[in-house]
């Protein structure tokens, strides 16, 4: 999904993803497809999702080459996102354009989904 929303001073490219469970299957989707339209936004941009990658895999390393990853300004005690019922592996991101500036970031505690959702705070 994307959209361009206005900011505050500018627009903003808004992605959000669900990536596939199978490796070679998000890396072809990554390089055929978001990476291109993460390349054409003329934006600055936001990337979240569930991308069923844990933060040592290739494809994830691919997107914290261009953008940052929120969730080095965690600000809670939980560190992962699934399963919601027992946490083991963050495979739940929200990818920053390196503009912007984050302020904060957390997981949420919640069994409304098998994922805990994430939430950050960023100045456009």
């Amino acid at each position: 999904m994307e959209a361009v929303v206005q900011g505050p001073t500018r627009p903003v490219g808004i992605f959000n993803v669900h990536m596939s469970l199978n490796a070679s299957m998000r890396q072809k989707h990554l390089n055929d497809f978001i990476l291109p339209r993460l390349e054409a936004c003329p934006y600055p941009l936001i990337l979240m999702g569930d991308f069923n990658s844990t933060n040592d895999q290739k494809d994830i390393n691919l997107l914290t080459a261009r953008l940052t990853d929120t969730f080095y300004f965690n600000q809670g005690v939980i560190t992962n996102t699934f399963s919601s019922s027992q946490p083991v592996k963050r495979i739940d991101y929200i990818f920053a354009d390196k503009r912007f500036v984050v302020q904060n970031y957390f997981i949420v505690d919640s069994q409304a989904s098998d994922h805990l959702p994430v939430a950050v705070q960023i100045q456009i």
